[in-house]
């Protein structure tokens, strides 16, 4: 099982990584930009990876997210934010993720962490 959910408020963002996954053979099961849309993905979909913006519009971010999410099940997240990691170090220190690419993130980076950890 290789699903992934992105969660990712820019919309040419979100559509060009999801035909890139596509393309790779991932099945990219929801596409959303809220806490409540992610926590539904979470909950009914059950993905493999959740490829996680930092910054959302609204005051939920993706940090924030994340930490739902692995309370509720067992998934990898990659962040990927025009922030740098050192920007949120304090807060990342207690959740469990696979990597935090700065935007623009190289697709073949992401390609090579979901490869190195799928099923």
């Amino acid at each position: 099982m290789n699903n992934i959910c992105i969660v990712e408020d820019e919309k040419l963002i979100a559509l060009d990584l999801k035909v890139s996954l596509e393309s790779e053979g991932f099945d990219v099961c929801s596409i959303v930009d809220n806490f409540e849309d992610a926590l539904f993905c979470a909950e009914y979909f059950n993905p493999h990876f959740f490829l996680m913006d930092v910054n959302l519009a609204g005051e939920i971010d993706g940090i924030h997210i994340a930490e739902h999410i692995l309370g509720l099940i067992e998934t990898n997240i990659i962040f990927h934010s025009s922030d740098t990691p050192l920007q949120h170090a304090d807060r990342l220190k207690n959740i469990t993720y696979l990597d935090y690419l700065e935007k623009p993130a190289d697709f073949l980076n992401i390609l090579a962490l979901l490869l190195e950890k799928q099923l």
